[in-house]
């Protein structure tokens, strides 16, 4: 983004085009007429930011309570932690340094960490190379804002949070190898400020991740049921070896341990199965959640735990368990035909089957719901037919 487009951006957020961001915020971008209107209210440029911004607020709507008063567009909004991730990553900042310490918010984007960690009372610096995002952020985040390329930046040992890009122009890149800035900026970042906080992707290589910052935390952070990040957590702001941390709408819950300390343990499946939070698997940290649990694993690849007694905790959705029987559609369809069954859900993983088409064919007309899990055995399918149980 050029200084070009900064200007528009900023002209677009004067008094004087107060109508105009109105009015684009109840156009449709793809309606002709719609759009053919804005322009005889400003210039082409003014009128496509305008644009611009009102699709970024629709998608920060999720993230942001407030996304009206929000500087953003639909990428910068897409990229953003929502303000309870950040919130949560904020919270760490303030209990692990000196109160009111100073953290540097590299590759900030539009601001949405930024913004949580001045909200919670840190001296935040905000840098980002584009222009129109340090000024966003800045916009966002009210805190001290730079344009500049990171890796130009000399490196004063201040606590970091840093969100690198995940993206070039071949589209979305998974390796931390891949990020920009690179592995070469990445480590000399390790080297002078000890204590941080970078941003990963959820599918993040985790022995990439550990080669990185040897003897740091990795931790994995899901949203309303969807992982949404990882973070590499160094020095001072370091806590465990993994953490799987949920965020829901009504609390945030964080597991903390070692893989290493709590080996799986397995055994055939009892009277209840338990799904978990995908961020517990992620952070290999099941073994310890079977344990505070009193449950065990049924199989090293299907993320289920059993019990003969039901457990409720924020982490589980508990199934209760009726049949096991070999992955045939017509085989299961008649179980399920000869115990009421009517809409039934199918739960899987690895692509073992599609589930949509599952549902159709097992689909019956009694008033019964039940969920099938199928699930690969060795080199067979097997069915697990059970009803959720926490409901």
């Amino acid at each position: 983004m050029t200084l070009a487009v900064l200007d528009t951006w900023q002209a677009l957020m004067s008094p004087r085009w107060q109508a105009l961001r109105d009015a684009a915020a109840t156009v449709d971008a793809g309606d002709v007429s719609a759009v053919a209107h804005l322009r005889r209210l400003a210039p082409p440029n003014l009128v496509t930011a305008a644009l611009q911004l009102a699709a970024g607020r629709r998608s920060a709507a999720g993230k942001f309570p407030a996304s009206g008063d929000l500087v953003l567009d639909d990428a910068g909004a897409q990229q953003a932690s929502s303000s309870a991730v950040a919130a949560w990553k904020a919270k760490r900042f303030v209990e692990q340094l000196e109160p009111a310490a100073t953290v540097i918010d590299l590759c900030c984007g539009i601001g949405g960490d930024a913004r949580a960690l001045a909200a919670a009372g840190l001296h935040v610096l905000a840098v980002d190379r584009e222009p129109v995002r340090a000024w966003m952020a800045k916009c966002n985040a009210h805190c001290a804002t730079a344009a500049a390329d990171v890796t130009q930046l000399r490196l004063a040992g201040l606590p970091f949070h840093i969100d690198p890009a995940r993206r070039n122009a071949r589209g979305r890149v998974w390796r931390i190898a891949d990020y920009q800035p690179g592995l070469t900026f990445l480590r000399r970042l390790l080297a002078a400020s000890p204590d941080g906080g970078m941003k990963l992707s959820p599918g993040v290589d985790r022995e990439e991740a550990d080669a990185l910052a040897p003897g740091a935390e990795l931790e994995f952070i899901s949203e309303a049921g969807r992982l949404v990040q990882a973070v590499l957590w160094t020095g001072k702001l370091r806590r465990a070896v993994r953490s799987a941390t949920m965020v829901t709408d009504h609390a945030t819950h964080t597991l903390q341990g070692s893989p290493a300390a709590h080996p799986l343990q397995f055994a055939p499946p009892g009277r209840y199965l338990f799904t978990m939070n995908a961020s517990v698997e992620r952070a290999e940290l099941m073994g310890l959640l079977a344990q505070q649990l009193n449950t065990w694993l049924v199989h090293p690849h299907w993320g289920l735990l059993s019990a003969d007694q039901i457990v409720s905790s924020p982490w589980t959705q508990a199934f209760e368990l009726f049949a096991e029987l070999p992955w045939r559609p017509k085989k299961v369809r008649q179980w399920l035909d000869s115990h009421d069954g009517g809409i039934v859900e199918v739960k899987t993983r690895g692509k073992a089957i599609d589930p949509d088409l599952a549902q159709a064919q097992l689909r019956g007309r009694g008033d019964s719901s039940y969920t099938v899990f199928v699930l690969r055995q060795h080199e067979q399918k097997v069915a697990l037919i059970t009803r959720r149980a926490d409901r």
